[in-house]
């Protein structure tokens, strides 16, 4: 019970941004019990929030190691554990640390088990769409794109924007005037003005081919 209660613990200091006391909570929490899965994810949460990417990463990693073996059958600790089978959730904030940091090999692994382990988690299959389409692997990214335009949980005129600029950025110009054109028939707003931008100096003649004028 005073295990579990230095990990809740460590969690509420967190919400109350008191971190020095979260992070000396769950690492006494370690020091008793070496493989405590739920202060690992707390402290990599902890770090993640401060933009600690090292000690984030390091945290995850290690609670993938640890639960990788772990067997809750053999454990005389008695704990109820809040995250022994939460992969997901620690492949999901990895890949986002790997893709902030330009690792977009390891990123897509780890969105790739995100979607293995939790097909509907957050916005992962769009994350996995950007990896995609960020490494040329254009069809696996479409098809993300169109799975995630079904979910409940994506702002879908965003990642059609985001979708169109990363288009742009390819020059597979006619696949992001469609995601444009989807978004401007959604909202009656003509978002094509203003992206001049992001075709370059000098390009007003390809920007207004783009747009039909």
């Amino acid at each position: 019970a005073y295990l579990m209660a230095l990990d809740q613990l460590g969690t509420a200091y967190i919400a109350d941004n008191q971190d020095a006391k979260a992070e000396k909570a769950c690492l006494d929490a370690l020091k008793m019990k070496k493989n405590y899965l739920d202060p690992m994810i707390t402290l990599g949460n902890l770090y993640l929030k401060n933009n600690d990417l090292k000690r984030a990463k390091y945290w995850f990693e290690k609670y993938l190691e640890v639960q990788s073996t772990y067997d809750e059958k053999q454990d005389m600790a008695n704990l109820i554990l809040n995250h022994l089978r939460s992969r997901f959730l620690v492949f999901y904030n990895l890949g986002n640390i790997y893709a902030s940091e330009s690792n977009y090999l390891k990123a897509k692994l780890c969105f790739e088990d995100v979607m293995r382990e939790s097909t509907d988690y957050k916005d992962t299959v769009a994350r996995l769409g950007e990896i995609y389409s960020i490494l040329g692997e254009n069809k696996k990214a479409e098809q993300c794109f169109n799975q995630a335009l079904q979910s409940n949980k994506i702002d879908k005129n965003m990642l059609l924007e985001s979708v169109g600029e990363r288009g742009i950025e390819q020059g597979a110009y006619e696949m992001s005037r469609n995601n444009f054109s989807k978004v401007t028939s959604k909202t009656g707003q003509n978002i094509f003005l203003g992206l001049e931008s992001l075709f370059g100096n000098g390009n007003q003649v390809l920007f207004n081919n783009w747009i039909g004028n």
